[in-house]
């Protein structure tokens, strides 16, 4: 297997990942306007209910997966130089586990669905089973991904990642302008997820040639493979832990609080947290591979890991500030009133993705370590709290609260999950609080001071909204950015001379 050389400094270690996700962010902006004009319509042509039902079955899906076979790529990834020689097994385990999902999917779901009176029965069925078939895109996926991900193929996986989003979005767009209801959030995951794994193995075969089978056999190989196979049931328990934590606050509210909450929470959630997912997918693609190469070698890891999470702070944190402050201009201009119960959620959640930007390198530099188990223990840990604490505040507060709650649960858990990963080399919990901190000392006072603004420009009715929305954010992201360059200059300068790099690339090509 061709492997690109990205050996050398510290620095150029990180830059492999950052980079990437500059290529990624480029998608990003792309798939953001597309999923900002697809939530228009959807808002328009969906319900409450069917907005709620629709995550509903995503959730219902995420809560019976105990093994996600993408986690495969992971445990591959983690064995370094010898991942290749297990890919075959590898591959037929996942898409093994990809079937055996779909089928407990497919028998357990009645039993959840029957806690959920409210939503038609068959109809909510058939939106799981259709979700569950991802699970048979993301088997397949296993083989070619982390091929392309060994070889730091970064930029083909963004492109490929970013044009099946945008085609995806867009046919949510036709099904709902079509009527099909709930079916116009659901059919385009699966879609998606089936169009990687297609996209993947075009682009390896064109990249990397034939596969050549390198697997170890005998009584060496059966070894290998039974470690391989503890490793994944480990690291897929954290996953699925992980996806459950995802699964609760719907859940929760759909059960204790009704269907219009849930409904408002999963439409503030979605909108809230699309530039998040996206880059994190990314990131935990690219990452892991290249903390991976330094599993001997701590010190360096944990310093490539420390300065991706400085650089994605810096970036997030001010998308994820001017989200919160505006709001409710960009729920009044945008939506139909009826939505605007959603704005307090958005931004709620959006200032949660302040700080949930740390989940995917955090998790990437855990498996690159090779401790599963503290990966797994840390995200159980973390559901035990999210179970206690989520279960009262939707009891008692709705949907507010658990998003309320729910951001604080994250902001505290990434803290110690970022100091587990790097406390061996004897670091403190400052470290990595100086970290979180450092982007909000610039961002928090620029923020409260738009936010004000921003209300007071609401009085104006329409034309209030439009100058919100179309001077004062953009001038709000700039001045974050602008302030950047003075609280943290070699982060800011970092963010020049990558986008430079991403920028030359481009020309080149």
């Amino acid at each position: 297997m061709h492997v690109r050389d990205v050996s050398g400094s510290n620095s150029g270690f990180a830059s492999v990942a950052i980079t990437g996700t500059l290529w990624a962010s480029g998608q990003m902006i792309l798939n953001r306007g597309a999923t900002v004009v697809a939530t228009l319509v959807i808002s328009r042509y969906l319900s409450v209910e069917e907005v709620a039902m629709a995550t509903l079955a995503v959730m219902i899906v995420r809560f019976l997966s105990v093994l996600p076979p993408l986690t495969m790529s992971d445990v591959l990834i983690s064995r370094g130089q010898h991942a290749d020689r297990f890919m075959s097994s590898a591959q037929s385990t996942a898409l093994l586990v990809a079937v055996l999902t779909l089928v407990v999917v497919s028998v357990l779901a009645p039993a959840i669905i029957s806690v959920y009176p409210q939503f038609p029965r068959v109809l909510l069925y058939a939106l799981v089973v259709v979700v569950a078939l991802r699970a048979i895109g993301d088997g397949a996926q296993v083989g070619p991904l982390t091929e392309l991900r060994i070889s730091f193929r970064n930029r083909e996986l963004a492109v490929i990642d970013g044009s099946l989003q945008l085609v995806a979005t867009a046919l949510g767009v036709v099904l709902a302008v079509l009527g099909a209801g709930a079916w116009a959030i659901i059919v385009p995951i699966s879609f998606a997820s089936v169009g990687k794994a297609i996209g993947y193995r075009l682009m390896r075969r064109r990249l990397l040639g034939p596969l050549r089978n390198r697997e170890f056999i005998g009584s060496r190989g059966a070894a290998s493979r039974s470690i391989l196979s503890q490793e994944f049931g480990i690291t897929a328990g954290a996953h699925y832990v992980h996806g459950v934590i995802d699964t609760l606050p719907v859940l929760l509210l759909g059960k204790l609080a009704g269907e219009a909450a849930a409904g408002f929470y999963a439409f503030g959630f979605n909108l809230a947290v699309q530039a998040e997912a996206i880059i994190a997918a990314q990131i935990s693609s690219m990452l892991q591979p290249v903390l991976s190469r330094f599993r001997d070698d701590a010190n360096r890891q944990i310093a490539s890991y420390l300065r991706t999470l400085r650089f994605l702070g810096a970036c997030s944190v001010p998308v994820c500030a001017c989200q919160a402050a505006f709001a409710d201009a960009a729920f009044k201009l945008c939506f139909e009133p009826r939505w605007e119960p959603a704005a307090p959620i958005f931004a709620i959640l959006s200032l949660c993705g302040a700080f949930f930007f740390a989940t995917a390198p955090t998790m990437a530099l855990l498996k690159a370590q090779g401790r599963s188990r503290t990966l797994l223990a840390w995200q159980s840990g973390h559901l035990f709290v999210s179970a206690i604490l989520l279960t009262l505040a939707a009891l008692y507060g709705g949907a507010i609260w658990v998003a309320t709650a729910s951001t604080g649960i994250w902001a505290c858990s990434l803290v110690l999950a970022a100091w587990l990963g790097i406390r061996s080399q004897g670091d403190s919990p400052w470290t990595v609080i100086k970290v979180f901190v450092a982007p909000w000392i610039t961002a928090f006072p620029i923020g409260l001071a738009a936010w004000y603004l921003s209300g007071w420009l609401l009085t104006f009715g329409v034309w209030g909204s439009l100058v919100d929305l179309g001077i004062l954010a953009p001038a709000t992201f700039v001045a974050m950015m602008g302030a950047t360059r003075w609280s943290q200059p070699s982060t800011f300068r970092e963010m020049l001379t990558l986008a430079e790099v991403a920028l030359a690339r481009l020309k080149r090509r």
